[in-house]
């Protein structure tokens, strides 16, 4: 932990950041802050600039990709690419999808996953 002026402080990492700004309704928490907290506000903006910083340098885009049939396909990968990319089996990325470790969404009967999702479960192999 490092301690700052104001008190105890929290230095997080950008793929952290990314993950709890999509996940964490934090957009929605920002809007309802603004004007009513000003500190509340400030950080909460300074978090989705980390998240978007992070997701264009990952993905070119600001966005977190949506699941649908036409979206473009270079957004998210199947198991197989996964595993290619992770020298994994395809069943092990099952498998670390089903255990909640690697996170994809569901298309039909298949699992994708996102570029993002892929280099949050990269950086938590290599810790």
């Amino acid at each position: 932990m490092t301690i700052f002026r104001g008190g105890p402080g929290l230095i997080l990492p950008a793929d952290f950041v990314a993950w709890l700004d999509r996940n964490a309704n934090l957009s929605q928490l920002r809007v309802d802050a603004r004007g009513t907290n000003p500190r509340a506000s400030k950080y909460l903006s300074e978090i989705h600039e980390v998240a978007l910083e992070y997701r264009v340098a990952l993905t070119g885009e600001p966005e977190p990709a949506a699941v649908e049939p036409g979206v473009e396909r270079s957004q998210w990968l199947s198991t197989g690419e996964v595993a290619d990319k992770l020298r994994m089996t395809p069943r092990g990325v099952r498998r670390a999808i089903e255990d909640r470790r690697l996170e994809a969404e569901r298309v039909g009967e298949r699992y994708r996953v996102s570029r993002e999702a892929l280099a949050v479960f990269e950086s938590s192999r290599a810790a």
